[in-house]
């Protein structure tokens, strides 16, 4: 669970992040540390168009990658080859439900002790692990 930054915090966080502050930016985390649904650019798009003028939806793809490439946000892909994004990016796995789309924080210590304990013994030759992320689908009961 994502513990939500004040509006002082989110700006702290892109000047660490070397970003310019803009409304958009801050308008854009502000969204998405305030859901656990995992939104698209488009849902992020239509919930904050009419209060940020001149906002564009190729902004807000520009800033989500942005703030993926400096490790602000992550990004999920439904199983819908959909593309969702995360405020929490640390370490959980996901639920995909196949019914509905919808994607849940699954934080399991076992499991991801488990993960952690496979990778920290087992290399993959030619490739560095970064980070471990499983999404588990099924469909909500």
């Amino acid at each position: 669970m994502i513990i939500k930054k004040s509006y002082k915090e989110i700006t702290e966080m892109l000047v660490d992040a070397e970003l310019k502050v803009t409304p958009q930016r801050v308008k854009i985390f502000e969204v998405l540390q305030s859901t656990d649904n995992h939104p698209t650019a488009e849902e992020i798009f239509k919930e904050i168009a009419e209060q940020v003028p001149g906002l564009s939806l190729a902004t807000v793809y520009k800033t989500l990658d942005t703030f993926i490439q400096k490790g602000i946000i992550r990004k999920i892909k439904g199983e819908d080859d959909s593309v969702h994004f995360d405020a929490d990016i640390n370490s959980h796995n996901h639920l995909i439900c196949s019914k509905t789309k919808k994607i849940i924080d699954y934080n399991d210590p076992d499991l991801q002790g488990i993960l952690d304990a496979y990778f920290s013994k087992k290399s993959i030759d030619g490739f560095s692990i970064k980070e471990i992320q499983l999404n588990i689908i099924g469909e909500t009961n």
